[in-house]
């Protein structure tokens, strides 16, 4: 997961807080190493107010490429990838098909999952389809219906966004909501979130059309994907090389 700006903050005043105490115990160590007693408090400021031009030079380039390594790698302007998805859908008898009523009058309801999707995200995206028919006087609907996302690339893994029919549907006539109670979808840094208002998604009633033309109502299910930013290879490069040039300057320290 990326930093945020505050603990990138942080991160960085303890770096420096850390090479500036290890500057001191150093100078501390070479004062003791070339007088061969403990420096006296006079020689101890004079040595770290002064110091020598090139460790503040090191030190300097130091400091300014773990500042870079640390804004790399929170830059929001990561690699987006792209996403390739499907999603089926089950109603609360466990098929993707259901019939409301008896008899004469009757609703039935079908989904059509949405396959081979790729997007890069974040992107809007169709997730499937309810088509509704009705017979004579429709029929009232209810219970639960499962949206699945499968994500096939760059990672793979599913999860569901559970949602809740009520109303009735008939021919040319509607008061049929489809609401989902959380209509967001994890799978890993891939995010679904399907868009509905405050009160549902109104069903799509069949329609008579006119010279016969009837035609099912389809309510098409969209939404957003999104995904969390990952550092694109260039920023992993620079902070590994950040990171040795830390780890080299330690040594170099140690071995004064």
């Amino acid at each position: 997961m990326l930093k945020s700006p505050v603990s990138i903050q942080v991160a960085f005043s303890l770096l420096k807080f850390s090479l500036l105490k290890f500057d001191l115990k150093i100078n501390l160590q070479n004062s003791t190493k070339s007088t061969g007693a403990v420096p006296n408090s006079r020689y101890r400021q004079l040595d770290l107010l002064g110091g020598k031009k090139m460790k503040r030079f090191s030190k300097s380039l130091l400091m300014l490429a773990a500042t870079f390594c640390l804004l790399g790698f929170a830059s929001q302007s990561a690699k987006a990838d792209l996403v390739t998805f499907n999603t089926t859908g089950a109603f609360s008898n466990g098929s993707n098909i259901i019939t409301f009523g008896s008899g004469a009058n009757t609703t039935t309801l079908t989904f059509i999952g949405s396959t081979g999707n790729v997007v890069n995200t974040p992107s809007n995206s169709n997730f499937g389809d309810i088509i509704a028919t009705s017979t004579g006087t429709g029929a009232a609907v209810s219970g639960g219906f499962t949206l699945t996302f499968t994500v096939t690339s760059p990672i793979t893994g599913s999860d569901t966004a559970n949602g809740t029919l009520s109303g009735t549907l008939s021919t040319n006539q509607s008061t049929a909501f489809l609401f989902f109670g959380d209509p967001t979808a994890q799978v890993g840094f891939v995010t679904f979130t399907v868009n509905q208002p405050a009160i549902g998604m109104a069903l799509v009633p069949p329609t008579t059309g006119a010279g016969g033309n009837a035609a099912p109502g389809t309510t098409t299910i969209q939404g957003q994907v999104t995904g969390s930013a990952i550092p694109e290879p260039a920023t992993m490069i620079l902070l590994g090389t950040g990171l040795a040039g830390v780890a080299a300057k330690v040594r170099r320290r140690r071995q004064e």
